[in-house]
């Protein structure tokens, strides 16, 4: 009976020692690791683990790659001081708990954030540009190369919603009168030109039709008009290194030449042909002067016929020698 409690003293006394033994172990292993590490934002935070512990053990990582560690007492870190500076892209760290008696615990790993950093204007200033004829122009205005954002400042402060505001709509031509550069003839091609009013390096000309002989005077006619018409001043407009001079031609100055050839002065007489003319001209000296003049001649030798005394054959041939004579003296 003795033998008996000693051995279940003795096995009492054993099974003391080696729980005392693992206890501390036990309490470590139940207890080391920090629970939950989570992220609020950019800070870290997690639960400390049941064993008092000396400090915590952070590493910082970005899509993978290991960026920085730190330790701290407290049980939360803010990152965002890094992750501002390393810009955006999935973060994840790891807390390790280190112990009073320097024994330190397993690495636990948080679930990934993704930190989308705040956005800064890089702006490229674009200055001002006039309008032409056929090109657009543009306002001041600043562009963030990064957003494609437009702003009136260079702070971006204040942003242009609508980039069409800053596009100066072309101008368009204004042309000025057409004005004769070369002559037409009847073998060559004229040409006249025109010069836009609001840029003198913008100029449009056309050809002028050859003249022809039925259309000669009736093109004479319209360039003189038109010479009339245009401004007598002489205008200078210059533009970059092109300078263009509107000079009016005199009236008197414009002149057409026709190839046609005037007729020589002895085929036609008082404008018609010398054949024509000598023709009516002997027709009118044989119907005014000849006839006229032989009509007069016979009607005169006919009246000195008249006039003249009948022969004594004639007369008694009329029974007149024997009519009694006339008694020419008075009654007595």
């Amino acid at each position: 009976m003795k033998s008996v409690l000693q051995r279940t003293a003795a096995l009492t006394v054993s099974l003391c020692l080696l729980l005392c033994c693992l206890l501390p172990l036990t309490a470590g292993a139940a207890g080391a690791d920090p629970v939950d590490p989570v992220w609020e934002g950019t800070t870290a935070k997690w639960k400390p683990p049941a064993k008092t512990t000396a400090y915590y053990f952070l590493a910082l990582y970005k899509d993978g790659v290991y960026l920085s560690d730190t330790t701290t007492t407290a049980t939360s870190y803010d990152f965002g001081s890094q992750l501002s500076q390393s810009g955006s892209g999935d973060y994840q760290y790891t807390v390790s708990a280190v112990f009073d008696d320097t024994s330190q615990s397993q690495t636990v790993s948080s679930s990934v954030y993704t930190y989308t950093a705040a956005h800064v204007h890089s702006l490229t200033h674009v200055d001002a540009k006039q309008p032409t004829c056929t090109e657009t122009g543009v306002k001041e205005h600043y562009e963030c190369s990064g957003c494609g954002k437009y702003f009136q400042d260079a702070a971006a402060l204040a942003e242009i919603t609508d980039k069409n505001e800053v596009v100066l709509a072309a101008k368009g031509h204004s042309w000025g009168e057409w004005q004769v550069t070369k002559q037409a003839t009847a073998t060559a091609e004229g040409e006249e030109r025109r010069v836009c009013t609001v840029d003198a390096s913008h100029v449009e000309t056309r050809a002028i039709p050859m003249l022809t002989t039925a259309t000669t005077s009736a093109t004479t006619i319209a360039a003189t008009e038109a010479t009339e018409q245009a401004s007598s001043a002489a205008e200078t407009t210059q533009a970059g290194a092109v300078t263009v001079t509107q000079t009016t031609i005199p009236k008197n100055k414009l002149t057409f030449q026709s190839d046609k050839q005037p007729e020589e002065s002895g085929n036609t007489i008082f404008g018609m042909p010398a054949g024509f003319f000598w023709v009516l001209a002997i027709m009118a000296f044989l119907l005014f002067v000849v006839v006229p003049a032989v009509l007069i001649t016979v009607l005169v030798i006919s009246k000195k016929k008249k006039n003249q005394p009948k022969p004594q054959h004639e007369a008694r041939m009329n029974g007149s020698e024997y009519l009694p004579p006339e008694n020419n003296q008075g009654d007595s």
